[in-house]
């Protein structure tokens, strides 16, 4: 079985993606990282390894007259989480024989092998595993402003997710900025609202 993984980024942050795949290759798995690149420098460093296990993919073939509108209103964050929750379903788009995919952080770098927490929730009957902050009690507070949720690490069955994941993407086309506003956070405050609708789904 192959493990997919998708992450976002652009040139800043090729050092970092190329650090996120090192570490999956530590382990025992068969996996493949699609790297949705945001910039013609990052498809073309990646695309020059022409690794099997790293599939770029130019985001200029996916972009909207809407969302080239709102990346002059937002910063690169900001338009990294307006489009997160598009790249689970650009990858099932891509591969119709994807059943489940890991969106990831860029700068994430694994120090053990994923493949148990994927393993676990495969077997389940939910549709989207969600991660926890798992703030320290002392700074539990912090969860008012930045949500119970964090987008890091979230695996989508293409049977099942696609209404919430959809629901998640209008919400960050709408408004999606880093500061927190009226129960809203970037991409990931949205969260709380959302396990609390689907919640025997999540």
């Amino acid at each position: 079985m192959t493990y997919n993984f998708v992450t976002i980024f652009n040139s800043l942050y090729l050092p970092q993606a190329i650090s996120l795949h090192n570490s999956l290759k530590k382990f025992k798995i068969k996996f493949k990282l699609w790297a949705i690149c945001l910039d013609q420098e990052s498809f073309n460093e990646i695309n020059k390894f022409k690794f099997k296990s790293f599939k770029p993919i130019n985001f200029n073939d996916f972009e909207s007259k809407k969302l080239i509108s709102l990346k002059k209103k937002r910063s690169i964050a900001e338009y990294c989480w307006t489009i997160t929750p598009m790249s689970p379903k650009i990858i099932f788009d891509l591969k119709k024989n994807i059943k489940f995919i890991t969106y990831v952080d860029a700068d994430m770098y694994f120090l053990k092998n994923p493949k148990f927490l994927i393993d676990n929730f495969i077997k389940t009957n939910k549709q989207i595993l969600f991660t926890k902050h798992d703030f320290n009690e002392d700074q539990k507070f912090k969860e008012k402003d930045f949500g119970k949720f964090c987008v890091q690490f979230m695996t989508f069955k293409k049977k099942g997710s696609e209404k919430i994941r959809k629901i998640w993407e209008k919400k960050c086309i709408k408004w999606c900025y880093a500061k927190p506003s009226r129960g809203r956070m970037g991409d990931q405050k949205y969260l709380d609202n959302i396990y609390l609708k689907f919640k025997e789904k999540i």
